[in-house]
């Protein structure tokens, strides 16, 4: 899992979108993205109730993610 795309709101075309990233270096770390706000997230709060889409990335045998 590299990303989570988190909706708020009453309908999918009505609320507010946030995004949740992990760097692919080392250290492995998770960034809240919400509107022009980027700040350090702990990993046990990425998945919610308000995840909607979630991005994953191919693990390759010899690629370090």
């Amino acid at each position: 899992l590299i990303g989570v795309v988190n909706h708020i709101g009453a309908t999918i075309d009505r609320g507010h979108y946030t995004t949740y990233a992990r760097q692919l270096t080392d250290p492995l770390l998770w960034f809240s993205f919400n509107d022009e706000h980027v700040s350090p997230i702990d990993e046990s709060n990425i998945i919610s109730q308000d995840a909607y889409i979630l991005v994953y990335i191919k693990h390759e045998e010899d690629a370090y993610y």
